[in-house]
């Protein structure tokens, strides 16, 4: 009975928000799937529990400890105008490459390095503070919100599949789809929006200190106020997402129970026949659609599925990113202007992209023929403790900040040395 009622609620609601209705009629249909979902707990009680928990240890075992520094530091760095500065530098590889500023680099550098949702994150705060234009922005969202190489490698390699070189592949394709895509999307409104690189002739030492110096009188935060105020926003953040991850755990076991994660799989199966990709797999695609951590670590560990095509679903569910990681992304935007439209479908075709890639890199790698059907998955990660991850990850935090500065600072010096050689001329 339960089931008859949840179906036409998802699709009516599909229906209404994707074509123009009344704001009323939104508010009730909401409230209706809230009621479902809130029978749906109280009928499976034990699932939901077990569904929470495991989301909870997951938030708290990796997404807290591979975010945190991150989300701290790059609060400090925005607000101390140093993201403006590296910008400048970055401005003649980010422009003509994705037709965004230069600050763009920092955000692609940090999604790269932490993970989900940090892109999403940083975008909206380059918006909010008018560093980046509404289109720049969803330029600049359509390539860098990706997967961090502490969950790839870690928890879906190690953790899932046993094999350092099954992460390695996924996060090489993962990366190489963001980027293409990023290339595809820097036409994306061309005309209305073009970002142009900063001339030959420009000081860029000079530009550079001067954003850094007007980022500084627009500022009047003391550094012990930034920085108790870039914890409180930090914290915030990520219980913010701890709750869309324990809550998107709790609908994926419940689906589960019900059959709905059956019907999406069998709805893959016949719209994708054609590729012959093995049956039993597109459960975990399903579920890897909701959300990225159940999805994977159920194809993992699927029994007689190849393993090429184990690699190729967990790649593209990855860069995908689930309907989770999508719902955490529009939280954040939702404070811009910026529209959730081009990323989605910017995700779509990443997705594509990651498991194409994947195929062509899987040969280099010599990776075994025979399916692997052991999954070890921990959320404790090779068994270190929590602080253990957070001294990692800021470590990584301050590696990528000076990697930044030192590539900005090699692309300044390719350019004097330019300028030299016209000058010769």
């Amino acid at each position: 009975m339960y089931l008859l009622i949840l179906i036409p609620t998802i699709i009516l609601a599909i229906l209404l928000f994707k074509f123009k209705t009344t704001k009323t009629m939104k508010i009730y249909i909401t409230a209706m799937m809230a009621l479902v979902f809130t029978i749906l707990i109280i009928l499976y009680p034990q699932q939901s529990y077990q569904s929470g928990l495991d989301g909870l240890k997951m938030w708290f075992n990796v997404v807290f400890p591979a975010l945190f520094p991150f989300f701290v530091g790059s609060e400090i760095l925005i607000n101390l105008g140093l993201v403006n500065f590296i910008g400048i530098f970055l401005q003649p590889l980010m422009a003509p490459l994705f037709n965004v500023p230069g600050s763009g680099s920092f955000v692609f550098a940090m999604s790269v390095t932490s993970g989900y949702p940090m892109g999403a994150k940083l975008t909206s705060r380059l918006r909010q503070d008018k560093v980046i234009t509404k289109i720049q922005g969803e330029r600049l969202l359509s390539f860098c919100n990706t997967s961090g190489p502490l969950f790839v490698i870690g928890a879906v390699g190690v953790g899932m599949f046993n094999s350092t070189k099954v992460g390695i592949i996924i996060l090489i394709s993962h990366y190489l789809a963001c980027i293409t895509t990023g290339i595809i999307f820097r036409f994306y409104k061309y005309q209305k929006d073009s970002c142009k690189s900063i001339p030959i002739k420009t000081n860029i030492f000079k530009a550079a200190f001067h954003q850094l110096y007007k980022a500084q009188i627009n500022n009047k935060k003391s550094f012990g106020s930034l920085l108790g105020s870039a914890i409180k926003d930090s914290i915030n953040s990520i219980l913010s997402i701890g709750g869309f991850i324990i809550i998107f755990s709790v609908m994926i076991g419940i689906f589960s129970n019900i059959g709905i994660v059956n019907i999406l799989s069998d709805i893959l199966y016949i719209c994708t026949k054609f590729l012959n990709i093995h049956p039993t797999l597109y459960k975990g695609i399903a579920s890897g659609a909701l959300e990225i951590t159940t999805g994977c670590n159920k194809i993992s560990s699927l029994p007689l599925v190849p393993i090429h095509q184990k690699i190729f679903a967990t790649a593209a569910v990855i860069t995908w990113g689930g309907i989770s990681v999508h719902s955490q992304t529009a939280s954040f935007i939702s404070k811009t202007d910026i529209s959730l439209t081009p990323y989605i479908y910017a995700k779509i075709i990443q997705s594509i992209l990651a498991g194409f890639y994947s195929l062509l890199i899987m040969p280099f790698f010599n990776i075994r023929s025979q399916v692997i059907t052991q999954s070890v998955f921990s959320v404790d990660m090779h068994n270190s403790t929590f602080w253990d991850k957070i001294a990692f990850t800021s470590k990584s935090f301050i590696y990528v900040s000076v990697l930044i500065l030192l590539v900005g600072l090699i692309i300044y010096i390719n350019k004097q040395i330019y300028k030299s050689f016209k000058k010769i001329e």
